[in-house]
């Protein structure tokens, strides 16, 4: 496994384009590049994002956009509302593309309602596969993320939509697993051949998220299913700025990751 951090754990203290260079300083150089708004995905912003990567030596693994800016509008049935979500979704693969990503961590529709949820599963497949060529042909895979205040938040929707999506890959987040109150081997089973990415972030026994090695998830159990499920790719720390007052904290978390996972 590789292992790095986010830029969202740095978030809203350093600006995205300013977080490669600490993270380097970390001793890792591999991470997930978090697009807080859009203006982000162009222009000034985007280039230094770019540039500073490069003079730091960090490869964006993967880019990460605001995802309610415009993702739940993909599977609008409404023409001009899924086309100008698609306008903003091309900023962002162009974007992926410029930073060397090869992975797009996707939210997808958030849940706005407590009562239960029909998912229409070939509509939803459909808008996926539509939208999954653009992608590769930026060089970026779908990494459809857990969330637990999104469509994904219980393992058999990922189950059920990778049956008709060939090509679509999984992040898995495990706080957001936590916060859903499913295992997170669960999740790890459904996602199995497909995970691109996992994200690290602990969760406390009062429920707020933590370091990793502060709360009560057990990494070594999550590790090894991992190995189980094949999984050998990225793992990226990815916490609030709230879980830590230093940053050689961060490197001490992902020390303690590498053991419980290596």
């Amino acid at each position: 496994m590789r292992f790095g951090i986010s830029t969202a754990t740095f978030y809203p203290v350093l600006r995205t384009e300013d977080a490669f260079a600490p993270i380097k300083a970390l001793g890792y150089d591999l991470a997930e590049a978090f697009l807080n708004t859009t203006c982000e995905y162009e222009g000034p912003y985007l280039a230094a994002a770019v540039q500073n990567a490069a003079a730091a030596g960090v490869k964006v693994h993967s880019v990460h956009a605001l995802s309610n800016q415009f993702e739940p509008e993909l599977f609008n049935r409404n023409p001009r509302a899924k086309g100008d979500a698609l306008t903003v979704y091309r900023k962002v693969l162009t974007a992926g593309q410029r930073l060397g990503a090869t992975s797009y961590t996707f939210h997808g529709p958030p849940k706005l309602k407590k009562t239960p949820y029909y998912f229409d599963y070939p509509y939803l497949a459909d808008c996926l596969n539509g939208i999954i060529p653009e992608a590769k042909a930026h060089g970026l895979d779908i990494a459809y993320e857990n969330v637990h205040w999104c469509f994904f938040s219980e393992p058999s929707y990922f189950a059920r939509l990778k049956t008709l999506c060939p090509e679509l890959k999984a992040t898995l987040d495990t706080k957001q697993a936590v916060l859903s109150g499913i295992a997170i081997g669960e999740y790890i089973d459904a996602a199995a051949g497909r995970l691109a990415t996992v994200h690290v972030c602990d969760i406390a026994k009062d429920g707020a998220t933590a370091l990793p090695g502060r709360g009560a998830i057990d990494f070594a159990d999550v590790g090894r299913r991992l190995k189980r499920a094949g999984f050998n790719g990225p793992v990226l720390l990815e916490v609030y700025v709230k879980d830590y007052k230093e940053a050689s904290e961060l490197a001490d978390s992902l020390k303690f990751i590498r053991k419980e996972f290596e």
